[in-house]
């Protein structure tokens, strides 16, 4: 996800196999941890007809200091990151989630020469803080039935949703995010982090993981469930 604040005009180049033709564009991300600004510039290439499919879309966004949400990307050495495929890559414009909201907000507020400097002096980041580098040690679905510790974990495995027609929301604490079976907009104290909490909607969605040794669910809330969905609690719970 960023802001695409560079369209470059598209070319043709000679690959390892064949002359293809190819449209850069730069993005632009910005956030804060612990109290210091972190911004990241990164290019993603549009290939053959993907130019004329998406390409257009990007000019637009570039003149407009839109935020756009780029999905299913390959990383790849030319220019860092490609689209993969018109049938298996897809773009959300603005898309309605707080993440996106607040870059949008951001961007506003910089001027048109802050993001010119931006533009020549932050660094590309490199394509192999992107990808799964093989440096790290992953899990098989096995061992993460009973981990020995809690902690982060690294799993490779296939994403789909466990049920099609689950339930994309619930009623939870506007703190802790647990659970409560009442009406949204209630002012009440959570008795499992007592605090004072208004009831709100929560986004969630539960996916099964899965590689040769079987099959575990994961579930994602807030910030990570409105990415995927692609949509607020709000607009998820009119789904």
């Amino acid at each position: 996800m960023g802001i695409v604040i560079n369209a470059e005009d598209s070319k043709t180049i000679n690959t390892e196999f064949c002359q293809s033709t190819v449209q850069t564009f730069t993005f632009i991300d910005f956030e804060e941890h612990d109290n210091t600004p972190i911004k990241r510039k990164i290019d993603v290439s549009l290939w053959g007809e993907m130019i004329p499919a998406i390409g257009p879309t990007l000019v637009e966004a570039a003149n407009t200091n839109a935020v756009v949400v780029a999905k299913r990307l390959k990383a790849t050495r030319y220019k860092v990151v490609s689209l993969r495929s018109k049938n298996s890559s897809s773009l959300a414009v603005n898309p309605p989630i707080e993440a996106a909201t607040n870059l949008k907000t951001w961007v506003d507020s910089v001027r048109e020469t802050e993001l010119t400097h931006m533009l020549r002096d932050v660094p590309i980041v490199n394509y192999r803080d992107l990808v799964y580098t093989g440096n790290l040690t992953t899990n098989t679905v096995a061992e993460m039935q009973n981990p020995s510790e809690s902690g982060d974990y690294w799993v490779r495995g296939f994403l789909q949703l466990s049920e099609q027609n689950q339930k994309l929301h619930y009623i939870g604490c506007s703190n802790c995010f647990s659970k409560i079976n009442v009406e949204a907009g209630i002012d009440y104290t959570c008795v499992l982090c007592n605090k004072e909490a208004i009831s709100c909607l929560r986004p969630i969605v539960i996916m099964l993981v899965t590689d040769y040794t079987g099959s575990m669910e994961v579930v994602a809330i807030q910030n990570i469930a409105e990415q995927i969905l692609h949509a607020t609690p709000t607009k998820i719970s009119e789904l």
